[in-house]
């Protein structure tokens, strides 16, 4: 074969690498846009989520005060040997435990919203809610000291974390505040 006939051959080579190249490298780049997009719809909808639950969190957190408050009078009462007082305090000790009852899925709601946030939120939004909660809960936070093993259980929201794409790391302490409602220590 002479040089004039592999020059064409050659060229349209190069020209079915180029295309099969192009292609894997657009299949390659559509991946990546298809997970970053799943990683935002699965952060707006754990933000929202998180932003649904807070009026209900505030009725479950009244409530649990409410219970306190309710209690105290009616042991409070029973001991002065007010019966009907006591009942009265006991009667609607029982109607707030129903509004506990009813609003504790409100707790299990946000409890997964911040889960899903420690995984796929942003940094920014993990610091801000830790944040939060430490100016709305400190001195309840500060009686919740964290388990000895909590570094492990953070890890591995961490690694799930960094598995993402446009991975960022968080805080270990934040992380601690939002999936474990405690204040590490160390």
């Amino acid at each position: 074969m002479s040089n004039g006939k592999l020059e064409p051959l050659a060229v349209s080579a190069i020209g079915v690498a180029s295309v099969i190249v192009g292609a894997l490298l657009g299949h390659s780049l559509k991946l990546r846009e298809d997970r970053v997009s799943l990683l935002e719809d699965a952060r707006r909808q754990a933000y929202v989520d998180f932003l649904n639950t807070r009026q209900g969190e505030m009725e479950f957190n009244q409530a649990r005060d409410d219970e306190r408050n309710a209690l105290a009078k009616a042991v409070e009462a029973e001991k002065n040997g007010d019966k009907k007082i006591a009942e009265g305090w006991r009667f609607q000790l029982d109607e707030i435990r129903k509004t506990i009852v009813d609003a504790q899925h409100w707790d299990l709601e946000n409890t997964s919203a911040l889960n899903r946030i420690a995984i796929f939120g942003d940094s920014r939004a993990v610091r801000s809610l830790a944040s939060y909660y430490r100016k709305m809960f400190g001195p309840q936070l500060s009686n919740s000291p964290c388990h000895e093993r909590w570094k492990l259980e953070v890890q591995m929201y961490e690694d799930m974390r960094l598995g993402l794409p446009e991975a960022e790391p968080a805080s270990p302490k934040d992380l601690a505040l939002l999936i474990l409602k405690c204040t590490p220590s160390d």
